[in-house]
């Protein structure tokens, strides 16, 4: 046996050390040893009450029993499906078992790697592509100090090529180094409770080789870029804006910046003042009143109602038409002879 093999003899020893640790700590059991003691108490109580003839601190009494009996019966069957467990528990996982699995995964990825001091286990995998983007080999490395019950592992990217509106995601079904599992998760979870660690890193490899349209963190049609809302066209996240009222993204051509507060918005969050036709975001824009055209700020004259020149005008003709309407006569005072 060379060193290599040996060092990976000692990290095989270790982990299956770790199953059995955890296997006997599965050993206590929980008896309800204390509601049977508040049930004989009951009991007791009980009985001295109906020797004295206190028929209703009697009857008070056996209903507390019931409640206790109650909770002592979900109590002993809790117990019981503990003991079933254990009596059904997982299979017992030897060094040799371990070693045999690390030893095979030499032969499915092309490096494999250990960290005694930080008890983690790897696997890397060959640089991967999607449906022609390329996202660069990963390293799949498993904490095995986490083994059996809460396993922790990440996905590393070496050569890192994340989406380019996300750095964290470095691949459509991982984020910050944790993987979207989805369906694979119960396979996951089974392969490390029985200690089949060569199954767990196939299993999170083929995960890594494989795309699911339905749930990315970043679409592969998006790697490059995201999707202009306006034209639909797709724009790298130097050259993309944002609009500063709905966040829609957009490319430069697109973005509409408001004559009024300097901001950038969007196609559906800007119009144009029906006045000096300036385009101006929905916050600067004001509906006059009256006729409920847009205008910008500057164009509408708040003081006066919330209403446009032209309809201030209208309205200032219509006053002047009704006072020249009831413009009185004089009246001459008649003299008396």
């Amino acid at each position: 046996m060379n060193t290599q093999q040996r060092q990976l003899l000692r990290v095989a020893t270790a982990i299956a050390q770790r199953y059995a640790t955890a296997s006997q700590s599965q050993a206590a059991i929980d008896l309800p040893a204390d509601l049977w003691s508040q049930c004989n108490a009951s009991l007791r109580r009980i009985e001295k009450a109906r020797r004295r003839g206190w028929l209703e601190a009697a009857a008070r009494q056996r209903g507390a029993l019931m409640n206790q009996l109650v909770d002592l019966r979900e109590r002993v069957a809790q117990s019981v499906a503990s003991i079933q467990g254990m009596t059904a528990q997982r299979r017992s996982v030897s060094a040799a078992d371990i070693y045999q699995d690390l030893q095979s995964l030499h032969d499915e990825f092309e490096t494999v790697s250990f960290n005694r001091h930080e008890n983690t286990l790897s696997a890397h995998t060959e640089p991967l592509r999607l449906e022609g983007v390329f996202l660069g080999p990963f390293e799949i490395r498993l904490d095995w100090k986490s083994l059996p019950d809460e396993p922790r592992y990440d996905i590393i990217a070496t050569d890192p090529h994340p989406a380019s509106c996300n750095e964290d995601v470095t691949h459509p079904h991982v984020s910050s180094g944790q993987l979207c599992e989805g369906d694979g998760k119960s396979a996951i979870c089974r392969a490390l409770e029985d200690g089949r660690l060569a199954d767990f890193f196939l299993i999170v490899a083929n995960l890594l080789r494989t795309y699911n349209s339905g749930s990315p963190h970043v679409s592969l049609d998006d790697w490059e870029g995201v999707r202009c809302t306006d034209c639909d066209t797709l724009v790298a996240g130097d050259d993309r804006y944002s609009c500063d009222k709905c966040s829609a993204s957009l490319c430069s051509d697109c973005s509409r910046g408001c004559e009024k507060c300097s901001d950038y918005f969007c196609y559906s969050c800007t119009g144009e003042c029906v006045r000096c036709g300036c385009s101006v975001c929905l916050y600067c824009l004001t509906r006059c009143d009256k006729c409920e055209k847009i205008y910008c700020e500057s164009c509408l004259h708040q003081n006066q109602g919330n209403k446009c020149n032209t309809c201030r005008e209208q309205e200032k003709e219509e006053q002047d038409d009704f006072e020249a309407t009831t413009e009185t006569v004089p009246v001459h005072a008649h003299t008396s002879i």
